[in-house]
Formats: C-alpha cells, sequence, structure tokens
C-alpha cells in the first residue's frame, strides 16, 4: 500500500494521471481491501510510509486535487527514506582502515590520480607529465577501490588492482582518526575492506540522483529567484553570489556552519569532506557543469570522495574536464595548494 500510494501521488504530481484517475486508484484500492484499512504499527518502515502518503492523498481530496506544496513533500520524504538507507547500511571502514605502515612525504611531491586514469595506463596511453624538481609519489585511496568493485567483471576488477598496485607501489592516502595521511598498504588487501562499503554506495548514489531534483522543486524558495548567473566562463563562481547568499545555499546543501568558519590549516578529514560535498551541490544548485544523465550523476559521488582526498596532495591529474572545472571553483575557494592537472 506504501509503494502504491506512492506510486499514485508521483504520477499524479508529474502530471501522469489526472485528478479523476487517482480518485478513480484510489477507490479501487480500497475497494480491494473491502473498505479495510489494516492498522499501522508505526515501528517498520512500511507502516510510516503508508502514514504519510495517506495523509498526502487525503489532503489531496480534501482540496479536490490541490498539488500546493506535494512535490516539496514528496521530495522531503524521498530523502528522509534515502538516508535511513544510508544510515542503516554505513560501516566503520568507509571512515577507517587500520595502516599498516606510514610514509614520510617531506622531501617528495604526492600525486594524486582520477579514476579514469587507471584505465589509460591500462591501455598503454600516457598520462600528464609534472614539472617538478622532486621525486613523484602517486597515490591511491579507498574511493579508487570502490570504483573498482563498481566495474563487476572478476577479470576486469584483478587486473584494475593490480595496475594501483604496481603504478602507485602501495602508496595509500587514508583517513585514519579523522585525519588524511600517506600509508603503504597493497590493493590486494585494502580492497577487501573496501567491499565492506558496497552495501551504503548504492543508496549514496541514490542520494545523488534525488538531490538533482532539489533545484527544481526548491529553487524559489532557496534563492527568491536570484542566483540567476553566468557561470559559464566565470573563473571564480563563489565569488558571483554574496556570503550571505552562498551560506545560505551551503545551509540548504547540509554545511551547518558559515563559510567563514572554514580554514583548511589543521582542518579534519569530516571538516574537508563536509564542505567539499556541500559546495559541490552548490555547483550543483547553480547549474555549473552540471551531470545530466543518471549514470554520470551517480558517478559524481565517487568525483567528489575523490577530490577530498586528493585535497592533501601535492598534485591531481584527472583527465575529465568537468571534474577539472569544478575542483578548480572548489579549491580555488577554499584555498587548498594542490594543483590541478588534465
Amino acid at each position: 500500500m506504501a509503494i502504491q500510494s506512492e506510486e499514485l501521488l508521483s504520477s499524479y504530481n508529474e502530471d501522469k494521471i489526472t485528478y479523476s484517475d487517482l480518485r478513480k486508484s484510489i477507490e479501487q484500492i480500497v475497494e480491494e481491501l473491502n473498505g479495510i484499512i489494516p492498522v499501522k504499527c508505526y515501528d517498520c518502515g512500511n507502516c510510516l510510509d503508508f502514514a504519510y502518503y495517506e495523509d498526502l492523498l487525503q489532503n489531496i481530496i480534501e482540496n479536490n486535487g490541490d498539488k500546493k506544496d506535494l512535490a516539496e513533500k514528496l521530495q522531503f520524504w524521498k530523502k528522509a527514506k534515502n538516508t535511513d538507507e544510508i544510515i542503516d547500511n554505513i560501516t566503520i571502514g568507509r571512515a577507517q582502515i587500520p595502516p599498516k605502515s606510514s610514509i614520510n612525504t617531506n622531501t617528495e611531491s604526492t600525486v594524486y590520480l582520477d579514476f579514469n586514469l587507471f584505465d589509460r595506463i591500462d591501455r598503454g596511453i600516457p598520462i600528464p607529465e609534472i614539472e617538478t624538481s622532486k621525486d613523484l609519489i602517486y597515490c591511491y585511496s579507498p574511493i579508487h577501490l570502490e570504483e573498482t568493485h563498481r566495474m563487476k567483471d572478476d577479470e576486469k576488477i584483478q587486473i584494475r588492482i593490480e595496475t594501483i598496485r604496481s603504478f602507485t607501489k602501495n602508496n595509500f592516502i587514508l583517513n585514519v582518526d579523522d585525519k588524511l595521511d600517506f600509508y603503504c598498504e597493497d590493493p590486494k588487501e585494502s580492497y577487501k575492506i573496501a567491499l565492506t562499503n558496497t552495501s551504503v554506495n548504492k543508496y549514496l548514489e541514490e542520494n545523488r540522483i534525488i538531490k538533482q531534483k532539489d533545484k527544481n522543486i526548491y529553487w524559489e524558495k532557496i534563492s527568491g529567484g536570484k542566483f540567476n548567473i553566468k557561470t559559464g566562463n566565470s573563473k571564480e563562481i563563489f565569488s558571483e553570489i554574496t556570503e550571505l547568499e552562498l551560506n545560505k545555499l551551503l545551509l540548504f546543501s547540509g554545511y551547518q556552519k558559515t563559510i567563514s568558519e572554514f580554514k583548511i590549516e589543521n582542518c579534519t578529514f569530516s571538516e574537508i569532506q563536509n564542505v567539499i560535498h556541500s559546495l559541490y551541490n552548490v555547483l550543483d544548485n547553480l547549474g555549473y557543469k552540471t551531470d545530466k544523465n543518471e549514470r554520470t550523476i551517480k558517478s559524481s559521488l565517487y568525483d567528489i570522495d575523490h577530490l577530498v582526498y586528493a585535497s592533501c596532495s601535492d598534485f591531481f591529474i584527472t583527465d575529465d574536464k568537468k571534474m577539472k572545472l569544478r575542483a578548480k571553483q572548489i579549491y580555488d575557494f577554499l584555498k587548498i595548494k594542490t594543483k590541478i592537472i588534465g
């Protein structure tokens, strides 16, 4: 009943069915139940869903089909359900993997590669050169391994793990005790830990899809009709709006502080992860280099986390033009010193 109610409300909200169709469908459901609505326990997700949708349906009937606020309430509940799934499936492994040994990087330059670069390496295509007088340490992170798992094909997965291992020489960027640092870990071993995160990733990917609808549903309330900036060629997107406006957009994206409170010096992993995810969502809402199809929207989840892990390295290499431009906007604004190459 919860699923049927959600489908009916969504179809009505999207003008796929008329008000008359909606009423007929409700009457049909009631008839099939012989007029008896099962007692809700309010202890399970299905009952909570149905109670919420039942109220929305009742409101539509009482107000003769008025859709006012329906889209917002449906979006709110989708996000709430998705958040519950994320909390239920999240594991401690996504935040921390016990390191084997640490690496001293004071005399060398650290380089973080976008996941697609390892595909180029697999195919024998050279990656961009880096101009530096120091020796280079190429590094990988848990996000590379989570993306590797998405390849599905076991043979390709093993090839990619071996490529990561041989190219990075097991140099690993890791969040330990809420701080990013450099360690040595064979990706064959750390991949086993990364597998514990796959149950939550599908819900995090879904969260990216759901949030793409925020702008169409909430934009008038968020912006008051403002923020119609020409983002296409802007070099400093976040400077095109006032700090007050940016803080409003950040709050809507889940950032609980004002941007002036963020300092890159000595910030924790959680802090930088929160602000980068929030700024990335702000760019979504401002329409800057947005993804169009579902697959790339889901993949952007990993793009954001790559930006988080790359923030502690000296260089970040990517061959994704959109990612490069977004990374530059965020890094420059936060005064992150990582140089972007691509």
